[in-house]
């Protein structure tokens, strides 16, 4: 299983707890109300606001929610999509001269009908078609046309002071949301066959899940097939709790996971039961200073190998608003690795952690250790500009170092502990409400490990990518 990271909205926004049908987000909490901002996954909007307002107020994306489609209005129908379309004249993450791939398109649509009854009872579906040029794609850019959502969702308490509702059927899971830095969420692959819930007391919200993935076949060499998306028989339960303190957010999980060696670096064939605990706070604020952490710890066995693996990531930023928003930060992030020919598996697997380093997860992620800084310049409303660098070594220099989705990103052919530095600077700019333009530029400086690993040419570790955003 691939997970992608979506990262997020607004230098200001608040951030996202993103469990399921997450806890405290202004948009993802079904029935809290508040004005709506586009999220990756449509399911957890709430646009019932839209409800109190004239129509001749209503945007566009509004005009298409909360449509009454019986005369006394207890059923109602909402549209939505999201189509992403980019062009990406890409170093090559895996750093290999011989395949480099220039000028990858790539194009990501998701579609969705939400049918509401009294707001106690709605139905969900969503489908997801993607599209690249790449001859050897993934099935997040490769996977043709298929149901990537499709449940019902009951609200079975709400009293004021306790609230519990439920999901049954084809959905997203998510472990970690944050939205910052303006940057847009990207619709992803992961879907699960699942029951889940949602229960909140006391300013604590608790978040279950039990369900199997659903993946697309491959054959004939590819991802592309439409609506053969299928359960791949692995099991995965979650438990999530998150609420707040003075000091800002608190989020603790615990999952048991059943996976494939598809998904999963430094062990030998075989099935692979795992076991993941986390913990993570935020406090994300407009002016003065705020933080982000996360400690993740996984153990279980693959094929007979001990895993015992984790990951620990911080960020520390200082805001403050003058005619511009400015924020400045920092970033200290470290995955575990593993020894050459060890009887244990090491190596940190991010299959259910979001992306902490967001603007850089195209960069080193396992078995690495990183430093890095960055400033976001907001000169008006959603309009802004990043820059930034991240610094990555080895953790340990008998293993490669591997990117978010578990590509090697550097192989161990080397005995540098030093492994590169990385430069970035994106433009993240709304055109309209609804229309989005992204920017992105990477620059990596050559090294003793480049050099080992890649050779001498730069053209192999610069990239720029251009993206569309549309949202309804």
């Amino acid at each position: 299983m691939k997970t992608l990271t979506k990262c997020s909205l607004s230098l200001l926004a608040v951030c996202v707890s993103g469990v399921l049908h997450a806890a405290e987000t202004p948009t993802s909490t079904w029935p809290e109300r508040s004005p709506i901002v586009f999220w990756g996954d449509r399911a957890n909007e709430d646009w019932s606001y839209v409800d109190n307002l004239a129509e001749a107020d209503k945007s566009f994306s509004e005009k298409l929610k909360r449509l009454d489609i019986s005369e006394d209005g207890d059923w109602k129908v909402s549209f939505a999509g999201n189509v992403k379309v980019a062009l990406d004249n890409r170093w090559n993450h895996m750093y290999d001269s011989d395949i480099r791939k220039d000028n990858e398109l790539r194009s990501r649509m998701q579609f969705s009908a939400d049918v509401t009854y009294q707001d106690w009872m709605r139905m969900f579906g969503e489908i997801r078609t993607n599209y690249t040029n790449l001859d050897a794609a993934g099935p997040v850019d490769d996977a043709g046309t298929d149901f990537h959502q499709f449940f019902a969702e009951f609200k079975l308490l709400d009293d004021g002071e306790q609230y519990l509702s439920t999901r049954l059927g084809r959905q997203e899971i998510y472990l970690n949301e944050w939205q910052m830095m303006n940057r847009e969420p990207t619709p992803v692959q992961s879907s699960w066959n699942a029951v889940s819930a949602k229960y909140k007391v006391n300013g604590i919200n608790f978040d279950a899940y039990y369900g199997e993935e659903v993946f697309p076949l491959f054959e004939d060499g590819s991802f592309a097939g439409n609506w053969d998306d299928k359960t791949n028989g692995k099991k995965s339960t979650g438990l999530f709790a998150n609420w707040r303190m003075d000091f800002g957010a608190m989020q603790a999980y615990v999952m048991s996971n059943e996976l494939t060696n598809s998904s999963f670096v430094n062990a030998p064939d075989g099935d692979v039961d795992i076991q993941v605990l986390g913990i993570h706070a935020h406090d994300f604020v407009s002016e003065g200073f705020g933080y982000m952490v996360d400690g993740v710890y996984q153990f279980g066995d693959h094929a007979g190998k001990d895993i015992s693996a984790y990951m620990a990531y911080a960020d520390f930023n200082y805001n403050w608003k003058a005619d511009w928003n400015y924020r400045v930060g920092m970033n200290l992030h470290y995955a575990s690795g593993s020894d050459a020919n060890s009887d244990k598996v090491n190596t940190f697997n991010p299959l259910w952690t979001g992306d902490p380093v967001g603007f850089a997860h195209d960069g080193a992620y396992g078995n690495a250790m990183q430093f890095g800084g960055y400033s976001v310049i907001e000169y008006s409303p959603k309009q802004s500009i990043i820059t930034g660098f991240m610094s990555t070594w080895r953790a340990n220099t008998e293993d490669a170092i591997y990117t978010l989705n578990q590509d090697v990103l550097f192989g161990e052919n080397s005995d540098e502990k030093y492994a590169y530095t990385q430069f970035y600077l994106q433009f993240h700019n709304y055109l309209t409400g609804n229309l989005k333009s992204e920017v992105n530029m990477y620059y990596a400086l050559e090294s003793d490990y480049t050099r080992d690993v890649v050779g001498t040419s730069s053209d192999d570790i610069a990239r720029i990518e251009l993206a569309f955003i549309y949202n309804f």
